[in-house]
């Protein structure tokens, strides 16, 4: 990309064996069981770094104490053992790469977190959902290369370049957004964006995008500007589309889904 802000995300140590990231994940597990099994320095500070972060994995899960505010540069990037699940109940903040290219990471559970810093996330190709209600502040890059992103729950006021560029989420409804920056979307396979609060979208917002975006902002004054969108006059909100993505799946046993998503994943592993 041109862009220096996608160039400069680390680039991960993708191997052959990472095929295996398409297996499937171990349920959810107990966070409450497993912050007993923490030792006791875990509770005598107050954040995680690069030199500390081992301490607080637990049977593939990180698990951050009430008293771990902060979440410092890199302190769980790329590390040697698989995590599966995230969860930092008294986490205010997450610094730059946080949890980048933990490949296999398949949710994350913040409800205290009010940033989530650059590329905090980017390269988790399984990551599915991150529960962050009070986050105000999303960073560039966060959701980079996230093939598997279907449940954002958050409050960003900006979604900033390459925040999900080429992320595999399709609809994203995000009422706290006001403003959306250059590159936000590029290569990302956005159909669906209801952000109904949102003033302005840069006009390179969706880069390199080849389909048509279906784009609820009633507020934005350049939405006619904007190539390959489709502006919505009422919102097609997802609840409202469940029953009948529920009858359809009744209908199939949803294996062709499945494996076009792991040929995807393939891939991009192999590349």
């Amino acid at each position: 990309f041109g862009d220096s802000q996608v160039q400069r995300v680390c680039m991960p140590n993708i191997t052959q064996n990472d095929i295996n990231i398409i297996q499937e994940l171990p349920p959810e597990p107990n966070y409450q069981i497993l912050m007993s099994k923490l030792p006791q320095e875990c509770f005598q500070c107050n954040s995680v770094s690069t030199s500390t972060f081992q301490l607080f994995i637990v049977e593939n899960t990180v698990v951050l104490p009430e008293n771990i505010k902060l979440v410092e540069d890199s302190a769980f990037t790329d590390v040697q053992q698989q995590i599966f699940y995230i969860f930092g109940p008294g986490v205010e903040i997450i610094q730059d790469y946080a949890f980048n290219v933990n490949k296999r990471l398949k949710k994350a559970i913040f409800p205290m977190a009010k940033e989530i810093r650059d590329s905090v996330f980017a390269y988790c190709y399984q990551l599915e959902s991150v529960i962050a209600p009070m986050c105000k502040h999303l960073g560039e890059c966060a959701f980079f290369m996230c093939h598997c992103l279907n449940n954002l729950v958050m409050q960003p006021k900006r979604l900033m370049s390459s925040a999900f560029g080429r992320s595999k989420v399709e609809y994203l409804e995000l009422p706290s957004v006001k403003r959306i920056e250059m590159d936000a979307f590029i290569q990302a396979n956005i159909r669906t964006l209801i952000v109904e609060n949102c003033e302005e979208i840069d006009l390179s917002a969706f880069l390199e995008i080849n389909h048509k975006v279906e784009v609820y902002c009633p507020k934005c004054q350049n939405i006619d500007q904007l190539d390959r969108v489709h502006y919505l006059l009422k919102p097609v909100r997802k609840d409202k589309q469940n029953y009948q993505l529920a009858q359809i799946s009744k209908l199939t046993n949803g294996s062709t889904k499945q494996i076009k998503m792991k040929l995807s994943l393939v891939k991009e592993l192999v590349k």
